[in-house]
């Protein structure tokens, strides 16, 4: 393990940001090194934790997860997943963004890749292309607040409101679909598709195959989102105790593959799943 950690360490370290930038998979794989080493240089009072490290490796896994989750669509027949919607506050708050300023730059230029993508593979339609236009839009927004956040400057009322607003804005656009995609869904037999809890976020894939006796499948998945309490002292709200939602993430392995619809019944009915964490996250866990 601690070779091939070290060759994958090596290989990507000789990844320049050109390269890096070149296509959609590999601006994902930069995005994913975003989430990873935010708070490397324990700048935030909040980072100096191990925990903060743990929290990194649990957001970057499940991003990847949910990445590859859309990727196995293409090699096997797996049911579709959804986001639960969250409940909006309407109360005033004092908001705080992660100010993880090269996630956000990183994003824009994955943006920008989609929409030449969808464009020369002839995908793009009106609707989507306005729903990615707004989406680039948000992470202009979200990217000028990350980058006063990481210079300790208050942010205005205004850029406050639209964190309250955030998900009304990314509600509008996660339900767009081109024509083609309706034409896909169209011609698809109902039975790949969730029938139940369409809009909870818990889904599973396949990671492996091992084939030496009990044949087995090694999984791994998203779940329910854990609460993150951080303590803040930033220029717009002062010392506060912030909470927000991170991904959780499981990997463990199984006699069966398992389909989403399946995953979800089981992190929903509230099973005992602490046994399916990762090794490495279980400090994390408030029970």
């Amino acid at each position: 393990f601690d070779k091939n950690y070290e060759n994958l360490k090596r290989l990507y370290s000789g990844f320049d940001e050109e390269t890096l930038q070149k296509d959609i998979n590999m601006s994902s794989l930069s995005l994913y090194e975003t989430m990873y080493k935010f708070g490397e240089e324990k700048k935030f009072y909040f980072t100096r934790s191990d925990n903060w490290g743990r929290r990194n490796m649990i957001s970057g896994m499940a991003a990847w997860t949910e990445r590859w989750h859309d990727t196995a669509l293409y090699r096997r027949p797996v049911r579709s997943a959804g986001c639960e919607m969250i409940e909006m506050q309407y109360e005033p708050l004092i908001n705080y963004l992660e100010p993880n300023v090269p996630f956000f730059y990183r994003m824009r230029i994955l943006v920008d890749r989609y929409k030449h993508f969808f464009s020369e593979t002839k995908i793009m339609d009106d609707k989507l292309e306005v729903a990615l236009d707004e989406f680039s839009e948000i992470v202009n927004m979200l990217m000028a607040i990350a980058e006063k956040e990481a210079a300790d400057k208050p942010i205005t009322e205004a850029e406050n409101q639209y964190l309250d607003e955030i998900v009304t804005h990314l509600a509008r656009i996660v339900y767009v679909k081109s024509d083609v995609q309706k034409s896909i869904e169209e011609n698809t037999p109902e039975s790949l598709f969730a029938t139940n809890n369409e809009q909870r976020m818990a889904l599973i894939t396949d990671l492996a195959t091992i084939n030496y006796p009990p044949p087995r499948y090694k999984l791994c998945g998203v779940g329910k989102p854990y609460a993150i309490y951080v303590a803040l002292n930033d220029k717009h709200g002062g010392k506060r105790i912030a909470k927000g939602y991170i991904y959780s993430y499981y990997e463990f392995t199984n006699p069966s593959l398992m389909d989403d619809p399946e995953w979800k019944e089981i992190i929903y009915r509230g099973d005992e799943v602490d046994d399916l964490l990762p090794d490495w996250a279980g400090d994390l866990i408030i029970k």
